[in-house]
């Protein structure tokens, strides 16, 4: 049996309400296009999420498939998202990322939507053990919550926040088991910096320069790469600075810096056990909070802190 777990298609919210909300215009048409793509075998069931982006997106694959679809409570996304909170939601999925065994508005923690979708799904290829190709159209949380349980890799909100409308796995259930053949996280960046960390550990570690990389001295060396970045610049007018990048020595020179530069981030980072895109990812929704847009496009200051800034 093979399951494809698909993520609903672009949704249509208004007034922020992001849980009644079902598909628009164009995710209609997305979904038509994928439906008819060829990339979908033809299912012997479809099950979707109660929440109306997913019934939109099982209605629109079914009547290509000239099928019907039925609803499962169990596919719903996490509860804390189907409360349309505006100010309290990034406070609630903070805490809640943060312990997956917290509880958050909504009386569920992430832990427990991993059990729900892991239960239902489990149920669910029991009792329909004859078929050959299921379809469920769910939620970028709780597909992401299963695939992760089966593979035991690490969940992460920035995955989850990355991923595309649509975006699909496929999972495959033989002798009670399931493997995940396709997940619907692709980490190659990810994957590319997790190769590039370990070249770098293992280049330091093959001279033995690991002990000398305390916090502090990892800080004052980067300072110190960051200030050779900065001689490539200085004292350039306006024309020199748009002609450094054509001149491939001083091009050159500018690439090793930044390398530097990356290279010591990127040893504080693990040396500090600290998840450089889980960083980033948390980062912009702070700012995202602190510098709103209609309170910030082309102002370079902090408006909450009363400033006007230069327009």
């Amino acid at each position: 049996m093979k399951l494809f777990l698909i993520r609903h298609g672009r949704p249509e919210v208004f007034n922020g309400d992001y849980f009644g909300s079902g598909l628009e215009i164009q995710g209609i048409s997305e979904t038509e296009d994928f439906a008819s793509s060829g990339i979908l075998p033809k299912p012997d069931l479809i099950f979707s999420s109660p929440y109306n982006r997913a019934i939109g997106t099982a209605k629109v694959i079914s009547e290509q498939f000239s099928m019907t679809f039925q609803v499962m409570d169990f596919l719903r996304e996490w509860n804390l998202q189907s409360l349309n909170l505006q100010e309290e939601y990034a406070e609630q999925e903070q805490l809640g990322w943060n312990d997956h065994n917290k509880v958050v508005l909504g009386n569920e923690s992430l832990n427990q939507v991993k059990e729900r979708i892991s239960k239902g799904i489990k149920e669910l290829t029991n009792k329909y053990a004859s078929a050959k190709t299921i379809f469920l159209v769910a939620h970028g949380t709780v597909i992401d919550m299963f695939c992760s349980e089966i593979s035991g890799r690490k969940v992460k909100n920035s995955d989850i926040k990355g991923m595309k409308h649509l975006d699909y796995a496929v999972v495959e259930f033989n002798n009670d088991k399931f493997q995940l053949i396709k997940d619907i996280i692709n980490n190659s960046l990810e994957t590319d910096l997790t190769k590039l960390k370990e070249k770098i550990r293992e280049f330091n570690l093959e001279r033995d320069w690991d002990k000398f990389h305390n916090p502090k001295d990892l800080v004052i060396a980067l300072m110190s790469e960051v200030g050779e970045l900065a001689e490539c610049y200085r004292w350039l007018n306006d024309d020199e600075l748009l002609r450094i990048h054509s001149d491939p020595v001083k091009k050159k020179k500018v690439e090793e810096e930044i390398a530097d530069i990356m290279m010591y981030l990127i040893i504080l980072a693990y040396k500090n056990d600290i998840d450089i895109f889980q960083a980033i990812e948390q980062k912009l929704e702070k700012n995202k909070r602190k510098y709103p847009v209609d309170k910030s496009k082309g102002i370079h200051s902090n408006p909450i802190e009363g400033y006007k800034g230069k327009e």
